[in-house]
């Protein structure tokens, strides 16, 4: 898998067969090895296909390491089972490209238009307006869950033309099917609404819509992916659900020789969000994770189901918007986070104050981040 518009390539190898594997994930920047780790990845087959989501990282050693892949300056990742390549916005397809947005227009969510007929080598170019929405490829008798293929992962939009994504067609052999997976899971999400898009549906567009709208009804979740390095949250909630979308900027670095202390989640909390609201995170400069944890133990991941990002999302460019993740508020209670690279050190991020939290007033804020402060190994 390649980073679009990067130089970042992941390599992961696993078992064959479907359920939990043990999974060896190497990182390269070109051909130099960036970091190699175990993580647990669960297996599962959508009609056919197989679909991975990770579960966890352990601490085991790896007892090998994949070899790099072969660098592409305009490849970029494609997930198991797609059918299409995702490019960097602005580069050039081989044939024809139609121009498709994401809208929100007087509360109804939608791509403008719903569907394209597309030749080989065509490119679908996808322009972001506002609110946030995502390109999520599914099946048809499954339009909003993810089916281990392209995923644009999910982007604020604008009004001008700067937020966008590109599919390059390389499979016209079938109907391929995608799905906005904004609040996913929850009452308002964007797909059991109906915004869903198929590039050559034939005459099977309208039975999609009402697939996507189906499934909303049955109450069913999004699955999140590897690739998409996002981490599920298991919580539920009854509250009625806006869909507000909130961006936090992830950046930052530590020098304690240099008295220099950059790290931040900006903004560092937020006072008011209800279940179905999407906290996107955007990764900068360097390496950080959003890993949740409690008001006492600050630095210490809640539990082994607790949402955490891990270290996937590398932007060695500093690239507004090149690496994110969501979260999805489950209720309206105190959620509370951190950055857990170098845990337990003395330049670890959480115990230098990277701290993030929702639902709560800046008093408590401060209370958190000084309980996390606390946690400073002493030299």
């Amino acid at each position: 898998m390649q980073q679009s518009g990067s130089r970042y390539t992941t390599v992961q190898v696993w078992p064959t067969g479907t359920g939990k594997r043990d999974c060896t994930r190497a990182v390269y920047h070109e051909s130099t090895t960036v970091k190699v780790d175990v993580i647990v990845i669960v297996v599962v087959t959508v009609d056919g296909k197989p679909a991975i989501h990770t579960e966890s990282t352990k601490t085991d050693k790896p007892t090998s390491v994949p070899a790099p892949v072969t660098y592409e300056p305009s490849a970029t990742e494609t997930g198991a089972g797609s059918s299409g390549t995702a490019t960097a916005p602005g580069s050039e397809g081989t044939g024809a490209v139609h121009n498709v947005e994401l809208r929100a227009d007087n509360g109804t969510f939608h791509y403008v238009p719903d569907h394209v007929e597309a030749k080989l080598g065509d490119t679908v170019h996808f322009i972001f307006r506002p609110k946030a929405h995502s390109v999520t490829q599914s099946e048809f008798k499954t339009p909003c869950t993810f089916n281990g293929g392209f995923d644009s992962g999910l982007l604020p939009g604008s009004l001008g033309n700067n937020v966008t994504r590109d599919f390059k067609v390389t499979d016209v052999s079938k109907p391929l099917w995608f799905y906005c997976k904004a609040a996913a899971g929850t009452p308002a999400g964007h797909c059991g609404l109906g915004m869903v898009f198929g590039i050559n549906p034939g005459n099977k567009m309208d039975q999609f819509i009402a697939n996507a709208k189906a499934q909303k009804v049955s109450g069913s979740n999004d699955t999140a992916s590897a690739t998409a390095t996002i981490a599920s949250s298991t919580a539920s909630s009854t509250s009625t659900a806006t869909g507000a979308v909130t961006t936090v900027v992830v950046s930052g670095g530590f020098n304690a020789s240099a008295n220099i202390n950059t790290l931040k989640y900006e903004p560092s909390f937020i006072k008011r969000a209800v279940a179905g609201d999407v906290i996107l995170f955007d990764f900068r400069k360097a390496n950080h994770t959003v890993t949740e944890s409690n008001f006492d133990n600050p630095c210490k991941k809640k539990d082994a189901n607790a949402f955490d990002t891990m270290f996937n999302n590398v932007n060695a460019k500093d690239t507004p918007l090149f690496s994110t993740a969501e979260f999805t508020v489950p209720d309206d209670k105190p959620h509370y986070f951190y950055c857990r690279q170098n845990n337990g050190l003395p330049n670890g991020h959480c115990s230098n104050g990277m701290v993030f939290a929702i639902n709560i007033e800046e008093s408590r804020f401060d209370a958190f981040k000084a309980n996390a402060e606390k946690t400073l190994p002493v030299a």
